[in-house]
């Protein structure tokens, strides 16, 4: 099997690719959940962590504070060969949200921005979580704006289109009393994830930008 494709998940892809032609097409599936109807197909993943927040900020195009908002749509990227050609055999399920950007801080990212995750409505991963509608989150971003326009509903979009940074890496939990909290663990020197202030992101990603 080839796996030269270009996706718009590029820390997942390679890892996905080969479970999601395994899971569809040999059936491999989790029990179906109490008052599920659908058996769900389980993806196992894994994406580059970075030994600090700054690493983190480093590797991002964006960092914002922002809301999730409605889904806009869902989609199957099914990637682009090396020659430009794409195939429908198998995809990667992304989920595409409405984010209120609070808080710029990196990059130039509109006031409402659009970013795609892997969808996990069909499904079962340990590579993301949830998102909370209404929720305030710490975001780090890469663009994609360009790969999204492969999608026809992106095509002739005029919002900003982003990923996270290595899947839930990139999202850091918000609480009312401005507390930031890593979905996932980032290295440090502490053996426990540890939390940051909303000042303390701030400073570290100001001080990545100077850089």
């Amino acid at each position: 099997m080839r796996n030269s494709r270009k996706f718009i998940l590029p820390t997942i892809a390679g890892l996905l690719t080969a479970a999601v032609v395994i899971n569809w097409w040999f059936g491999i599936r989790d029990p179906e959940p109490e008052g599920e109807t659908e058996p769900k197909v389980r993806i196992e993943a894994s994406s580059p962590g970075y030994f600090s927040v700054e690493d983190l900020a480093g590797a991002s195009d964006a960092i914002v504070v922002g809301v999730f908002g409605d889904v806009i749509s869902r989609e199957i990227d099914y990637g682009i060969e090396e020659d430009g050609s794409s195939e429908d055999d198998w995809g990667i399920p992304m989920v595409f949200h409405s984010v209120e950007v609070r808080e710029i801080l990196k990059g130039e990212p509109g006031s409402v921005i659009v970013v795609g995750r892997l969808d996990d409505t069909d499904i079962m991963t340990d590579a993301v979580k949830p998102i909370e509608k209404g929720e305030r989150y710490i975001l780090f971003l890469l663009d994609a704006t360009e790969d999204a326009r492969r999608f026809e509903r992106y095509a002739d979009v005029d919002k900003d289109i982003y990923i996270t940074v290595s899947d839930d890496i990139g999202v850091f939990e918000l609480s009312k009393n401005d507390i930031a909290t890593p979905r996932e663990f980032v290295v440090s020197s502490d053996d426990e994830m540890s939390s940051y202030t909303l000042n303390e992101i701030r400073e570290k990603a100001r001080t990545n930008s100077a850089n």
